[in-house]
C-alpha cells in the first residue's frame, strides 16, 4: 500500500514542477485569444488591412490596441468577446472598451464573474481611438488541471482498493504449517514436497495447484476454477491445455501410490487418497 502511496506523492510533486511550464503555456494561448478579439472587431467594422496590433498585459488586464480610429456596435462588441472567451472555456472576466485618450470606460462586459453588471447592448459607438481591457478571474488551465488531479487520484485509489478486495477473495490463505498428504509433506510457503526425507522443489504454480487440491481431497475442482486461482492475476491467455500440462508435472514430482491426481471428464481435477 505504501508504494501507491509514494507513486501519488511523486506525481502530485510532478505536476507542481511542471505548473509554471503550464501557466507560460496559457498565457501564450490566451494573447492568442485576445488577438482573435481584435482580429474580429476589425473586420466586423469592415477594416481588413488595419494590423493586429500586440496584445499588453498590465497586471492581470490584457490590452488590446488598434492601430486606427473605429466605430462599433455595443452588440457586436458583446457578441464577439463572450464569444472567443467562451470558446477558451474562459466564462469569468470583465471587459472594458476604453478611451485612448482618457482611458474612460465606454462599454463594459461582465462574465460570471459580476452578474450584478449589466452589459451595454443597443448602444452604436462613434469612431474615436479606442483600446479593449480584459481582466481574467480565473484562468481555465488551473481549474482544468485541478479537476483532471483530483479525478486521477481518486480513480487510482479506488482502483487500488478493488484490487485488494479481488485478492482477498480469490488467493487462498496458505498456512505456513506442514501438510500431511498421504506419504508426502508439503510445504506451502516453501512450495516445497517432502517423502521420505527427500525435498523436492515444486514451482510456483505447482505449488498453488497442490494447495488447491489438498484442501480439496476427494472432490472434483472446476477446470475453471483452478485456472483462474493459478493463473488469474497474471493476465496471461490459458487455455485447458495448459492445466493438463501443469497437472502432468505434479504428478511426475509427487512419487507416492497412495496419492493421486484423477482427470474428471469434462469437469476438472481431484486429489484422491488410495488404500493400499
Amino acid at each position: 500500500m505504501y508504494k501507491y502511496i509514494i507513486v501519488i506523492f511523486i506525481f502530485l510533486t510532478a505536476t507542481q514542477c511542471t505548473s509554471g511550464t503550464s501557466a507560460k503555456y496559457s498565457e501564450k494561448l490566451i494573447e492568442v485569444g485576445m488577438r482573435e478579439i481584435g482580429n474580429r472587431v476589425l473586420l466586423s467594422v469592415g477594416d481588413s488591412t488595419s494590423r493586429v496590433l500586440p496584445v499588453r498585459k498590465e497586471g492581470n488586464n490584457y490590452i488590446i490596441p488598434f492601430e486606427r480610429e473605429i466605430a462599433i456596435s455595443s452588440d457586436t462588441l458583446y457578441n464577439i468577446i463572450s464569444e472567443v472567451l467562451h470558446d477558451m472555456g474562459i466564462e469569468e472576466y470583465l471587459a472594458e472598451l476604453k478611451s485612448c485618450d482618457d482611458d474612460n470606460v465606454i462599454a463594459a462586459i461582465a462574465g460570471q464573474a459580476d452578474q450584478n453588471l449589466e452589459p451595454c447592448r443597443g448602444r452604436e459607438i462613434p469612431p474615436d481611438c479606442y483600446h479593449i481591457s480584459i481582466s481574467i478571474k480565473q484562468k481555465p488551465w488551473f481549474k482544468n488541471r485541478m479537476y483532471a488531479i483530483v479525478l486521477l487520484v481518486l480513480f487510482f485509489m479506488m482502483a487500488i482498493y478493488i484490487r485488494q478486495i479481488l485478492r482477498k477473495k480469490k488467493v487462498p490463505s496458505i498456512d505456513s504449517n506442514k501438510v500431511k498428504i498421504g506419504n508426502i509433506l508439503f510445504l506451502p510457503d516453501e512450495n516445497t514436497i517432502l517423502i521420505n526425507d527427500e525435498a523436492i522443489i515444486l514451482t510456483q504454480r505447482e505449488g498453488k495447484l497442490l494447495h488447491i487440491l489438498s484442501q480439496n481431497i476427494g472432490n472434483t475442482v472446476k477446470r475453471e476454477d483452478l485456472m483462474d486461482e493459478i493463473w488469474g492475476e497474471s493476465g496471461i491467455l490459458v487455455v485447458s491445455k495448459n492445466l493438463d500440462v501443469l497437472v502432468s508435472k505434479l504428478r511426475k514430482k509427487i512419487k507416492d501410490d497412495n496419492l493421486e491426481i484423477t482427470n474428471v471428464y469434462g469437469t476438472g481435477y481431484k486429489l484422491e487418497l488410495r488404500q493400499i
